[in-house]
């Protein structure tokens, strides 16, 4: 039987939409504890990103949210070693994505 979730396609999908996901992210200071937030607030990530919400899994987090955090990682080191500031971080990033989605200030 195929998994039709892990073929080529599946993945270079995958990868695509984690890039959308995470330069969202990026932008507005997430820059990391994405995979941690509760199922509605990566929903609400994804569609201001523009893209369908990632299916979850039994777990909690899928696999995309996962690589999301990685290129996050992978873009904090490369900022490092270019001597770059990333924008802001956000201290609770739970906290943060929340008042955005309800569209108050933090």
């Amino acid at each position: 039987m195929v998994d039709f979730a892990h073929t080529p396609r599946a993945e270079q999908a995958r990868h695509r939409k984690a890039r959308i996901l995470a330069r969202w992210c990026y932008q507005r200071g997430v820059l990391a504890g994405v995979s941690a937030l509760r199922p509605p607030l990566l929903r609400f990530i994804a569609h201001e990103a523009g893209v369908r919400a990632p299916h979850q899994d039994a777990g909690g987090c899928s696999e995309t949210w996962q690589q999301v955090e990685a290129l996050l990682a992978a873009r904090r080191d490369w900022d490092r070693r270019h001597g770059l500031r990333p924008p802001p971080g956000v201290v609770d990033v739970e906290a943060s994505v929340a008042a955005m989605a309800s569209g108050s200030a933090v």
